[in-house]
């Protein structure tokens, strides 16, 4: 629906969920632009992320989102190593901040409950955050993700994309590393064909 809600600082609004105002409950607008999409086209997906950049879906257990289309929302959260809401110092305390956090959405049955996209995500470092991710996706198969970046430049190809997995010519792989890892945790290799 929208990507990374956080605060507008310009117009002094704070990122907010299930407060019913108006002008800054995500959780609201979400659910209104959802309807009226549903409303026109009722077999589409509506991916809606958490506030704080997508870090944080924890509102959401006390206030869920609820369409009019039942089964039509998936969830989606982004991560990366700064996030200081999870825990990288060992696998069972970021297993347990990440279900603190945004998992929790996966229980079964609950008001809460749906399908999780794993949205963002990507490093240039093996260290304990990309080790738990790799680890954590691995073991949870039916939560989707996408990596940030493949591409090896942001604007043009003299502004490098730290995480990209392409070179800034865009022919060769940079991180192949990352790749190998990727390759792990996906059903069919992901590979890289020469243009």
């Amino acid at each position: 629906m929208r990507n990374e809600i956080r605060d507008d600082k310009k117009n002094l609004l704070h990122e907010e969920w299930g407060t019913g105002h108006k002008r800054s409950d995500w959780a609201l607008a979400a659910t209104e632009c959802g309807n009226e999409i549903l409303s026109k086209v009722p077999d589409t997906l509506i991916i809606v992320e958490g506030l704080s950049y997508a870090n944080n879906l924890h509102h959401s257990k006390k206030h869920p989102i609820k369409l009019d289309v039942p089964n039509k929302m998936v969830m989606s959260f982004h991560m990366y190593p700064w996030d200081v809401i999870y825990n990288f110092d060992t696998y069972e305390q970021f297993e347990h901040s990440l279900y603190r956090w945004i998992t929790f959405i996966l229980d079964e049955g609950e008001e809460y409950s749906a399908p999780l996209w794993f949205g963002e995500f990507g490093t240039n470092v093996s260290n304990n955050y990309w080790n738990f991710l790799i680890r954590w996706l691995g073991e949870n198969p039916h939560v989707g993700w996408a990596y940030w970046a493949w591409n090896g430049y942001r604007l043009t190809p003299a502004d490098a994309e730290g995480y990209g997995i392409m070179e800034t010519n865009m022919r060769d792989v940079r991180m192949q590393w990352v790749l190998d890892d990727l390759n792990t945790i996906n059903s069919s290799p992901i590979s890289y064909l020469e243009i």
